[in-house]
Formats: structure tokens, sequence, C-alpha cells
């Protein structure tokens, strides 16, 4: 919901609404769109306290109008009143009609950036009106789905078209693009834009123009994880904008709470006048722009006088060829500077992100906050250019603002560490066939420790240790290994930290196959991943016995199992590109990807010269055909959600077989075999020529095979039924079950957990009561069932059955059960086989005179990921 009062300044530099209520989830809301008279919060003044005006928004009043049937002979102005974002997979927007109970529905085609979030200033720019009063007109990139019903049912339009809104109010704006984004708006700047290329020209660069008179940088805060973000907007050369989201601009200010917030910034004066009183001293302290959703009533100060204004005027635009910075990974690690300078303590990941376009060359641009230091930090200044600050020596290096100056000599480890005086960056993407760089503004300066890593360029020879790290949601497994190129890597330690939702966590330590720790009970500041982490690393290298690893240096990749890789088909340097293209991949797997992306943001930290390896579990699957990766439903919307099947437990997958293709003495290109990853998490897979045909798990782990907590599939419309009163769908009935309230019961509140009330499946097997039978029972007759689906698919051409995991490695009750009830397949069990404990990597289990043959695997995802990494030409060359 949002308001529809205004309190915005005249002043283009107005500050957008700060809202008072907490948000828990994009759904939470309890409007439908029959509700009449809807009732919001209208933002009040800073320190109003929690409480908030009411605003009546029912008939006659409307917060925005859409046209359809436009430029036809049925065009209508359509007026709407509040409105509702509902949805996870298929997201859209419910509006309901001011004058009349219509509802006009939204359809959201997807998660991405450029499709659902909407462009402000994109009409052409009016010189005499209020520049905030741009924001009330939105529209889209691309034509979006409407459909427009009356009261009665009556479908009155449901097609594609092109959309824009023109709000009553810039504050319902403001909170309409919040609503889409899943952010609030926690400031924004309006700023002059200047665009040159090398030789000082202004004329734009492909569709970009070249000057810009006011142009928006938007500050935004996720509502989840209080994340932050930054969006400008560029205007084009047909006189319309276009807004760009910069997902880096500061690593560490991106992810910290507020309370954290350590960025500061001094404005003084503006651009070809001297500075004034007004604006002179003025200084920016997120703490203090970053505050609380909730207010006090004891302030009585104006609001001009509570929010002082921040005067940064000028953003330059500097584009560089995208070839120039590949591979490269650029750090920044904030040094203390006297004031008034700022303190920032930043690192970037490696090389920008980028966007492909049409008809456009792929670039990265750099974007930098300009100003002029005022006469009044003279002394500061000049401490600038004679290198002199708090006492700290310093050369000259080139022009900050030219790319070649991030590049110096280097060592044997390409790496340089040096301190200079240089712009901070935030990293951006223009679509641009030309290289320009900012040279018309004063910088403002910020001193900083450079360093430059090119992951591609370190010497083989360092390039020894490989850590192979697994971080699941109570738990970080970190194996270590020694490897050559192209050579079969061989395991030096192992350390795993379990318990971690669960205290006290405990310790488990291996070095060379003898147990140093066996299950010693950690410290209790050790409370997350990150933490585990950290205690891993020092138990390596205070171990003296573990000659290999003596310091941080001596770690030369860091290999991460990360489980949703959407469409990658092998592992990937994390690079910027990478890192930000698996944090859009987190909408699809958010309970699996966030704490691997946690780890690798750590380990970034702690080991800045360690190159990391991205190693996703559903890289194996990606040789599966369309018409079994295809779901049946609209192409357009699969397409632009990404709605397919993509399988996981790929790791584990590789690795059985290579083992069983060697065990069977087979090229791996002729393996046929039905393998069964049986553990807390479990999968089947039909490998056809050595390659993944198809698999249980779908769009995400959840689908398949039923779990320790997991349901598995099941009906799709279990989830509305599952708090209807008797069977009776209804609003009344569903409205506390929202989609992400559903995912989480079907990931982590079922499986035989539920059933039984314990994810141990060795007790599940063993008890006789009625409960843990029925679980046992439901696990073999959903596994018995991809056997016998699979069985068919590879046309009866199957070399082996293959048990793995830690279920299906450990129970021979469950492989019993399972080979008995697809033994019409010709599968058969050596009863005294299938009871010996499994020692080797694979093991026979069948009987001999068998038509199929039964294995049991000890699958090594560790090993694999490390395997994965000596064969990755692009590291070793």
């Amino acid at each position: 919901m949002s308001s529809s009062g205004s309190s915005f300044t005249s002043s283009s530099l107005g500050r957008p609404p700060t809202y008072g209520r907490t948000y828990v989830s994009p759904v939470d809301s309890t409007w439908t769109p029959t509700s009449g008279i809807s009732t919001i919060s209208a933002p009040t003044t800073e320190g109003s306290g929690t409480g908030t005006s009411v605003l009546d928004l029912g008939p006659p009043g409307f917060q925005a109008t859409i046209i359809l049937f436009q430029d036809t002979p049925d065009e209508r102005v359509v007026y709407l009143g509040p409105w509702e974002v509902v949805g996870s997979e298929q997201r859209r927007v419910l509006w309901q009609g001011s004058y009349q109970n219509e509802l006009l529905e939204h359809f959201l085609p997807s998660d991405t950036p450029s499709d659902i979030y909407p462009h402000t200033l994109h009409s052409r720019h009016r010189p005499y009106y209020d520049p905030s009063d741009m924001e009330r007109y939105l529209t889209f990139q691309e034509p979006h789905r409407i459909r427009y019903t009356t009261d009665e049912g009556v479908c009155i339009h449901d097609q594609y078209v092109t959309i824009r809104y023109e709000f009553t109010t810039v504050e319902s704006s403001i909170q309409f693009q919040g609503d889409l984004r899943r952010k609030d708006l926690v400031d924004f700047y309006d700023v002059d834009v200047v665009w040159t290329n090398v030789h000082g020209r202004t004329d734009g660069f492909g569709k970009v123009k070249g000057i810009g008179a006011i142009q928006r940088l938007k500050l935004w805060r996720d509502r989840y994880t209080t994340f932050h973000s930054l969006s400008v907007c560029a205007n084009k050369t047909d006189g319309q904008y276009r807004e760009y989201d910069i997902h880096s601009f500061d690593g560490e200010l991106r992810g910290r709470d507020d309370r954290a917030k350590q960025l500061r910034l001094n404005a003084s004066g503006r651009r070809h006048t001297s500075g004034d009183d007004q604006h002179s001293h003025r200084r920016f302290s997120l703490p203090h722009r970053m505050r609380s959703r909730t207010r006090t009533n004891d302030s009585s100060e104006p609001r001009s006088l509570q929010q002082p204004t921040l005067d940064i005027r000028y953003l330059a635009i500097q584009f560089t060829e995208r070839q120039d910075f590949a591979g490269t990974f650029s750090r920044f690690t904030g040094v203390r500077m006297a004031e008034p300078h700022a303190r920032i303590g930043a690192r970037t990941l490696g090389c920008g992100r980028s966007y492909a376009l049409k008809g456009q060359i792929r670039v990265r641009c750099h974007i930098s906050i300009l100003d002029q230091l005022h006469h009044r930090d003279e002394p500061h200044a000049r401490a600038a250019t004679t290198g002199k600050c708090s006492g700290r020596p310093h050369t000259h290096s080139e022009d900050p603002a030219v790319p070649g100056s991030y590049h110096g000599a280097v060592s044997s480890l390409r790496c340089t560490t040096r301190h200079e005086w240089k712009v901070h960056k935030l990293n951006s993407s223009f679509p641009s066939p030309s290289i320009a760089h900012c040279c018309h503004c004063s910088p403002f300066l910020i001193h900083t420790q450079h360093q430059t890593i090119d992951p591609f360029n370190v010497a083989p020879s360092v390039m020894k240790v490989i850590l192979a790290i697994n971080a699941g949601s109570s738990s970080v497994k970190i194996s270590v290994y020694t490897a050559d190129k192209n050579a079969e890597p061989h395991q030096i330690a192992e350390a795993s930290i379990g318990g971690l939702t669960a205290p006290p966590a405990t310790l488990a330590y291996t070095r060379r196959g003898e147990k140093v720790v066996k299950a010693k009970e950690v410290a209790e500041s050790v409370k997350n991943q990150e933490d585990a982490f950290d205690l891993l690393l020092k138990t390596f290298i205070d171990d003296n016995e573990l000659k290999e690893i003596s310091s941080k240096e001596d770690i030369a990749i860091a290999s991460h199992r990360i489980v949703h890789g959407g469409d990658y088909d092998r592992s990937q340097v994390i690079t910027q590109d990478a890192y930000h293209h698996l944090e859009e991949l987190s909408d699809l797997a958010p309970l699996h990807n966030g704490v691997a992306l946690s780890i690798v943001d750590t380990c970034i930290t702690a080991l800045p010269k360690t190159i990391n390896v991205a190693c996703f579990d559903s890289q194996f699957h990606t040789t599966i055909p369309p018409h079994i990766y295809t779901y049946p439903i609209d192409p357009k919307i699969a397409k632009s959600n990404r709605l397919r099947k993509y399988g996981f437990h790929g790791i584990s997958y590789a690795f059985i077989t290579r083992a069983v293709a060697q065990y069977l003495e087979k090229d791996v290109d002729s393996l046929n075999m039905i393998a069964l990853h049986l553990g807390s998490g479990a999968s089947a897979c039909a490998i056809k020529g050595g390659k993944s045909w198809d698999t249980s798990m779908g769009l995400t782990p959840l689908a398949g095979l039923p779990g320790a907590t997991r349901s598995g599939s099941v009906d799709p419309s279990l989830v509305f039924h599952y708090a209807s009163d008797v069977g009776k769908l209804s609003p009344a009935s569903t409205k506390h079950l929202h989609i992400s309230r559903a995912e989480e019961i079907l990931n982590k509140e079922s499986g035989w957990k539920s059933m039984t009330g314990t994810t141990n499946f060795g007790v599940v097997a063993e008890s006789d009561e009625p409960t843990h039978r029925l679980a046992f029972e439901i696990f073999v007759d959903r596994i018995a069932g991809f056997v016998g689906s699979y069985f068919v698919t590879l046309e009866g051409r199957v070399d082996a059955l293959v048990f793995a995991g830690g279920i299906g490695e450990h129970s021979a009750k469950l492989r019993s059960a399972v080979v008995e009830r697809v033994a019409c397949l010709g599968f058969a069990l050596d009863d005294a086989s299938n009871q010996e404990p499994i020692k080797d990597v694979v093991q026979e289990l069948g009987k001999r005179d068998a038509r199929q043959r039964v294995l049991v695997c000890q699958t090594d995802e560790q090993l694999e990921m490390a395997r994965l990494c000596a064969e990755k030409e692009d590291i070793w060359e």
C-alpha cells in the first residue's frame, strides 16, 4: 500500500518519504481487491513517532492512472486506487479501481531488473517543472500483460501493452517503485551528468546523450537483507530516459546493517561558483541518512532543519573497454584519513558487471561521485597535492581518472599494493561502443590502499593447494588438496564444524587420514558459517604438521559448492560478473545459495590472493534435452522467469560417473546407468552416454524424492489447500499462507521428519512404529518409481543401478527394499555382499547371475570439486 499525500519540497534536492511500517514479506498485506475502502499510513515528518496519519483512499480518490486501448476508439483512462504486489514465481500487481470494485492485474514477467523495474524520467524532460515531479511518471522497458476485470468478473482487457503510469503524488510513485524492487528508497540525489570521451567531446556515445540537465542517483535498501544498491537515470538522444542499476558500488557498504555504516562524504560549493555558506560544510553521513523506519514524537524542528541538504552536483561517467579489466580483482581497503576526507572501507569482487544489449557492444562503466573541494579545505587539498596526510608518505601515481593507473608493475603473483589518491569507483554498466572518461571536474579524493590481482596470471608453481568448501545450513566442511594441472588431487587434510543451528558447535579435524580432533566443542563466538570458516582456516594454518599451509598465501584456489548455477555448464572463476549472476539466481534457490555466497564473501576477504571458483550442483544437468527440462507453461513466462528443470546433486553425479566408468572399465561416453544420491536430500538421475539425461529434482531441489525435511513432488495445488478449512478455498482460510511460507513448509517442515519427528533415517528404517514404517515405505516407493521410469527412458540399456549418498551407502535395509521392488527389471541383490561394510570407492552388491548389476559408490563431492579446478585450463594457463 502507499500514501497519496505529498511532502516533497519544491527543490530539485527534495527528499523522498520515509515509511513507518516494517516489512516481513512482499505479500504480507491483508488487502483484497473487494475491500472497497482502504486505509493506509501516510509518511510523516522525521521525529513524528511510530503513529502515522490515516488517509482514506476509497472512492472517489485515486493514486494513479493508466490508459488502456490507447490510440483506438475504445481508449479509456482507468483510475487506480490502492495496490498490492503478490506472488513469488509469477509476481503481479493487483490494483483496486477507485470508483468501483474493478480489479486491474499487472503481470510482472520476471525478477530480471531490466524487465520489472520501472523507469522514471522516461518522458521528455520538462525544464520548467519541479524535477521531483517527474517521479510521478513510470514506464517499463518491455510491454507487460494487463488484465482488467469488472466487479462482476467481466474481462474488459487482457493483453500485452506498453505501460505508462501517472501517479497523483511523488510519494505514491516511490512506494510503488519500492514494492516492485522489494526495496525502500533511502535517499536520492539530483546530479548534473557530464559524458566525455578521451578527446573531451560531449556529443554522446551510442544512444546515450552527451550532457544531461538533471538526473537522479537513488540509494535503495533491500527490505529483507539490508543490502544497499544504487540506480541512476541516463538520458538518451531521443529525449527519453532509462534507469540503470549499480549493483556493486562498495562491497562492505552493501552488506552491512544500517547501524554499521561508515561512509562519509563532504560536499562543498558548486561547479563554476565559489562556495556558499548554505552548502559549504554540509557533511553527509550514512548513519544519519539510513535512519530507522520508526520515529519518535519528541521533535518539533522543521523538516528542513532536521535533514540538511546534500549538495552533490555532478556525476561523471567513465566508459572503459571491458577487456581492459578482464580477470582483475580490485580491492579497496580503506585507510583512515584526517578530516574532512572520506573514510570508506570497500572492496570489489572482480571485473565489472556487463549487460548484453541488442545492437550494442558489451562494455563496463565506472561511475564516480565528483565534488569540488571548498576553499576552506585548502590545507587538506594541499596535503593531497603534496602527497602528505596524517604523516603518511605518498608518491603520486598516474591520473586516477585514467584506467591505466590501476595497472602497475607486477610481481610473480601479478599483485601490487600501493597508496594513491584516487576517485572511489562505483561499478555499473552502460551501453556504449566508445571509450571515454570524465575529465572536467575536480574529483573528491579518497585515500585508499589499492591492490590488483590477476587470477589468470598466477605462476603455476604457486597453485598447489586447493580448498574444497561445502557450506550447509548448519555446517561448514573444508577439504584440503594438493594438485598439479590435470593431475588427480591428493587430500592432505579435512576439517568440519557442525551444529551451528543447535549449539554447541563441534569441530572435527583429520590430517592425512589421522584423526587430530574428533568432536571438540568450539567457542560460543562461532555462531554462523563465516565464523566457522575463519576457525577452520586458522586450524589449518596453526597446524605445524600441515606444512603445505604455513600462511594464507599458500592457498592458491578456493572451490565453493553452490547449489544453483542456472545455465552455467561448467565451474566458473568468481568474478564480479559471476558473483552478481549468482546473486540473481538466489531468487530461484533462496534457501541454498545464500549460505554459499556468504562464504564466498568471507573467503575473498580472508584470502585476497586466492582464486575463488564456483562449482555448481546444477552444471552436470545442462545436457538434459529440451523436451525433458521444459515445463508445459507459457513459453514467454517460462523464459523470462527462467522456469525450467535444472537438477541438482550434479557434483556427486559427476564423481559417480567417473568412478563407475573406471570400475566397469568402460569409456565414460558409453556409460548408461541409473544413479541414486540418497541422503537427507535425495535425488535420482538417468545418465546416458556419460551425461545427464533426466533427473528427479527440477526448478529447485524440492522436486522429486522426499527427504529428511523436504516433501518431494506433491500436487502443486496442495499449497493452496494446506491451510484451508475442510478443503474449502477462500481468501480468509489462506490469507496467512503466502508462497514464501509454503516453500519453507515444503522444504523444512516436511519429509520424514514431519511424519516421525526425526531426521535420522537409520532410526526410521529400524523402527516398528507405524509412522516410521509408513515413512520408510513412502521413500522406497518413490525411489522405485524413478528407477522404473528411467529404465524405460534408457530403453533398458542400463549398465548398473548405483546407490550413493549417506543413506544409499549405509542403509542395507533400504537398498534391499528398493532392489526387491524393481526385481522385475532384472536387478537382484546378493544378501551377503549387501551386508558387508563399504570399503572401496565402488563395490558390487548384485548377484552374479542377475541380468542387471547393482553397485554402491562412496561419492566424494569435495574431491570432484578439486578435480574440476585441476582441470580448469584458464586457471593454470
